[in-house]
């Protein structure tokens, strides 16, 4: 992906960088599937979607996505409800592109404030990809 992202010129611009990596990735998970004869399960969640915080043919390509009805404060309830370690809950949300990357560090807030302003209409959703949040 390193190669790729310089033949590119991409190694500077990190929402390239990153839509870059997130779909390398999503190959190896269909290339995999394939090979294992499974399914690509994602991860992708309400609070995501709606502010259209994903790679398009990326993190966003998935043949199941069992949680995109759950706003991300939602998942986290779900996951301390079914005994996820406390260690990974607590964990900051990141897709793990680069080193230091955050979720919330990206959007300039955290998620639960993110979910309330969703639910309050104070967020318009977007499902664009690049734009601007409209926080």
């Amino acid at each position: 992906a390193d190669k790729l992202a310089i033949k590119l010129n991409a190694k500077k611009d990190k929402v390239r960088l990153g839509n870059i990596l997130a779909r390398v990735r999503m190959i190896c998970l269909f290339d995999l599937a394939k090979k294992l004869g499974a399914l690509v399960v994602g991860t992708e969640n309400k609070s995501e979607k709606m502010l259209g915080y994903f790679t398009r043919f990326g993190d966003e390509a998935s043949d199941l996505e069992p949680i995109v009805h759950l706003y991300k404060t939602e998942v986290i309830k779900l996951a301390k409800e079914l005994g996820v370690p406390a260690a990974i809950i607590k964990a900051a949300p990141t897709a793990g592109l680069w080193p230091g990357q955050t979720d919330e560090a990206e959007l300039g807030m955290t998620y639960a404030e993110i979910d309330a302003r969703l639910r309050q209409g104070k967020i318009k959703p977007t499902f664009k990809l690049n734009t601007p949040y409209h926080l």
